[in-house]
């Protein structure tokens, strides 16, 4: 039971879904960063954030697994892990890119810029190691809304409480499937936090 719980907390909390989660979350905002986007323009840029950081991915990965790059979608090895980390790290800058030129509060494109750095940060730890990039993906998006709350003076509590449960969850579920040890959890979920704080101050400042 323990284990069909942790697979679909690895499947719903997986990092490919993580930037969309993220842009549903933040155009809920009750923020003028949300309100000054129309509802007709945030479905638009939440389509096209899912296709280019989802959509695009896994079709790559079908892709690669045809090919015989890679041996699965679950890619355990660290050389499975190489060049779909490369293909997503490209898809997110552009991603950035474009949010960068819109007429949109930063917050959007800074989200993008930390999830780009984060990715690449993901690709060359792999080379020695193999880290939780669940947990990378999860720590990114808590300290996301811990930065927002702090910079935008808004009451984000109870949605914080809430990703750090559920970055306990994902945590527990890497470990239940002995995907990762305890260390490449834990220090993906550092990384993933760390990394975005330092991306949303240093640009604030």
């Amino acid at each position: 039971m323990e284990r069909k719980i942790a697979k679909i907390l690895t499947y719903v909390f997986h990092p490919l879904f993580v930037p969309t989660y993220a842009f549903l979350l933040l155009f809920s905002l009750k923020s003028y960063t949300s309100f000054r986007i129309s509802f007709s323009a945030k479905m638009s840029l939440i389509i096209i954030v899912f296709v280019s950081t989802c959509v695009f991915p896994v079709i790559m990965m079908f892709f690669l697994k045809r090919k015989e790059m890679i041996k699965s979608f679950k890619m355990n090895t660290k050389e499975e892990r190489i060049f779909p980390c490369l293909m997503t790290a490209i898809f997110y800058y552009i991603n950035y890119y474009l949010f960068n030129k819109l007429n949109i509060p930063e917050i959007y494109s800074n989200f993008l810029l930390g999830a780009t750095i984060l990715v690449i940060e993901a690709l060359i730890i792999n080379f020695w190691w193999k880290i939780s990039i669940h947990m990378i993906a999860i720590g990114g998006l808590t300290t996301l809304f811990i930065s927002i709350s702090i910079l935008l003076n808004l009451p984000l509590q109870y949605l914080v409480i809430v990703l750090f449960l559920v970055s306990g969850l994902v945590g527990f579920a890497r470990l239940r499937l002995n995907t990762h040890n305890s260390a490449q959890v834990y220090t993906g979920f550092l990384i993933g936090a760390l990394t975005m704080l330092i991306v949303f101050f240093k640009i604030s400042l």
